[in-house]
């Protein structure tokens, strides 16, 4: 690991801890954006209810049954909002579909596309950026 990197993610996780989320356990920095960094979250599982929250509301059918990688983009700002993204199984009618999924803890933000191939870590936070950060 870099200095820089080693600064970096360290100054992250500073900044994750002042922003009173203990039920987030950060395991390491992913990629770094150009919104910052994306931060893995090492219980992939933690944003589901939040996920199907947004597809009970929007209404869409279905839900996320499960996630194999979760990231939180913070907006780097203490007790700014956070965006998350996952790759998830998404379960319709008894169809499983693989997917990527999105949403923010402030402003409502949602999205959700299926994927038919893997996705590497960085066209996730690439999709995440895109559809959901800000605030």
């Amino acid at each position: 690991m870099t200095i820089s990197r080693l600064l970096v993610s360290m100054a992250l996780l500073v900044a994750t801890a002042a922003d009173a989320k203990p039920d987030l356990l950060i395991a390491d920095v992913t990629v770094a954006t150009s919104a910052g960094a994306a931060l893995r979250i090492s219980n992939a599982n933690k944003r589901n209810s939040s996920f199907n929250t947004h597809l009970q509301t929007r209404p869409l059918p279905g839900r996320i049954e499960s996630c194999t990688s979760l990231i939180d983009v913070p907006v780097g700002t203490a007790h700014g909002n956070h965006s998350f993204g996952g790759l998830c199984t998404h379960t319709d009618g008894g169809k499983k579909s693989a997917v990527m999924v999105c949403d923010d803890d402030m402003l409502g933000h949602f999205q959700m596309k299926k994927i038919a191939r893997e996705v590497s870590m960085q066209e996730l936070v690439d999709f995440v950026v895109s559809n959901c950060y800000g605030g």
